[in-house]
């Protein structure tokens, strides 16, 4: 028989979790959008299983051609050497969707956020001198990918991702938000993102790679905040000369920034979490690593 079919948090896909049947030597599952089956052989319905009939397929049967907000219906057959049999159960419905929310930061956004924000403050109080564009502000503009020559106002500052792959795993993999009754999939993501710094003057550039050193380190505490650990950084000059892809030469401050920082995905309890007497639940959610009380009152 099957005893629960569920929605991922993904949607478009059931899992369904069938009991062993003593017995039955094969089982097959079927599936309908109504409850209407006329048995293992019923030629409107979906074989969405068959396989041996004495396991509880622990990690469930998949059903990956199900769509969100239609409800299915699933019944299980099993062959005992002569004929399918009915297990007598009723068909057991399901209704896929997809639920689930971002947890984290997007590290990208946050470090250009951080360097715009970072040199701004640095030429103001006159610790970046940079030579002025023509008719604008002296500024460092910065940007997700490398500058294209034509109409760039230099210096600018591009930011890549060299790495972004599964860090540290933790048991069950609940590392950056708590939740009473909720379901998180998350896990300590590695990056390792390389910002490249670029001038059309070597004295410049130098001026350039401390004012970046410096925004680096007085932003770890911000880092901290949204829960971006284990930050280092190492600082190497690149000559774009002879070979320059570029129509002139170029000198370019190069930064690779490494750190581990929270990922994943969250869904949150839709019905009541806990029962009892004079309880008062508190929730927590450390939403990029800021933790906030949300009582949701006393049962």
């Amino acid at each position: 028989m099957i005893r629960s079919a569920t929605s991922p948090i993904s949607g478009n896909a059931v899992l369904l979790y069938l009991a062993p049947a003593k017995g039955i030597q094969f089982r097959r599952v079927l599936r309908r959008p109504d409850a209407n089956f006329a048995g293992a052989t019923d030629p409107a319905a979906t074989i969405i299983f068959q396989g041996s009939g004495n396991r509880d397929y622990d990690d469930g049967i998949p059903d990956i051609t199900a769509a969100n907000g239609s409800q299915y219906f699933y019944k299980d057959y099993g062959w005992n050497g002569t004929e399918y049999l009915d297990d007598g159960a009723a068909p057991v419905p399901c209704t896929p969707a997809s639920i689930y929310t971002p947890l984290g930061v997007d590290v990208r956004l946050l470090l250009k956020q951080r360097l715009v924000a970072g040199f701004a403050d640095e030429i103001t109080r006159g610790l970046l001198q940079i030579k002025p564009p023509q008719g604008g502000a002296a500024a460092v503009a910065v940007q997700l990918a490398p500058p294209a020559y034509q109409n760039t106002a230099w210096p600018v500052a591009s930011i890549g991702v060299a790495n972004d792959a599964p860090g540290p795993r933790g048991i069950g993999e609940s590392l950056e938000a708590e939740s009473i009754g909720g379901t998180e999939e998350s896990m300590l993501e590695s990056y390792s993102l390389q910002i490249d710094v670029w001038s059309q003057n070597a004295d410049e550039r130098r001026s350039l790679s401390l004012s970046l050193r410096r925004i680096i380190q007085a932003n770890l505490p911000v880092f901290a905040a949204f829960g971006i650990q284990q930050v280092e950084w190492r600082l190497q000059d690149v000559n774009l000369l002879e070979r320059s892809p570029y129509p002139a030469d170029l000198y370019l401050v190069n930064c690779m920034l490494n750190f581990v920082a929270p990922a994943g995905v969250v869904a949150e309890p839709t019905g009541p979490i806990m029962t009892g007497v004079g309880i008062i639940l508190y929730p927590y959610y450390v939403n990029l690593g800021v933790e906030v009380d949300n009582p949701v009152g006393v049962i």
